[in-house]
């Protein structure tokens, strides 16, 4: 998706809405905003985002809508499934069982997501229709370390049955090492 170039459709579709000088400053900030913008695929969803330096304000909120990955299972919790749902900002579990979902490494997510240092990625653990516990756990080669929440302490992320949605944070110190940590 890009932004138009401005046309006056009441005088034809051909014919400019502006006088030249100022049409081809239109048309270069248009550039240089498309030039900006990405398009990418991840299965059957396409994204467009804006690279933006320095601050950006919106007039309303911003509304993102994820179809959520499954992890019922601690067995079939994989690696590439759990990277899946972090990619697809959001795992869902509708288990009676305990689920232990553990991340993949950091330099995986980092790749996964185009992550850099100082990138930072947020992704949720949807349990409300579960009926136990999933926990979120790091990779085992400890590229992700786990940050202690300053306001409810303790490293244990867990999504119970009655906190059921879980909120996380992955901020990427390299391309290959993380801190994870639970905002809400």
């Amino acid at each position: 998706m890009s932004i138009k170039y401005p046309i006056n459709p009441s005088l034809g579709a051909s014919v400019k809405a502006f006088p030249k000088t100022q049409y081809d400053k239109i048309v270069e900030i248009i550039d240089a905003i498309n030039d900006l913008a990405t398009t990418a695929t991840l299965g059957a969803t396409t994204t467009t985002t804006l690279s933006v330096s320095g601050q950006l304000t919106t007039a309303a909120g911003v509304l993102a809508k994820h179809t959520g990955v499954a992890v019922n299972t601690t067995a079939l919790a994989t690696l590439t499934t759990v990277q899946a749902g972090v990619v697809a900002g959001l795992m869902t579990s509708t288990s009676a069982a305990a689920v232990a979902v553990t991340l993949p490494s950091a330099t995986v997510l980092a790749t996964a997501l185009g992550a850099a240092a100082g990138s930072w990625y947020d992704f949720a653990i949807d349990n409300s229709a579960g009926a136990n516990t999933v926990t979120l756990a790091v990779d085992a080669g400890a590229t992700i370390a786990v940050v202690t929440p300053a306001i409810t302490g303790g490293a244990t992320l867990t999504v119970s049955t009655a906190n059921s949605v879980g909120t996380f944070r992955l901020y990427f110190t390299s391309a290959t090492a993380a801190k994870l940590f639970r905002l809400a």
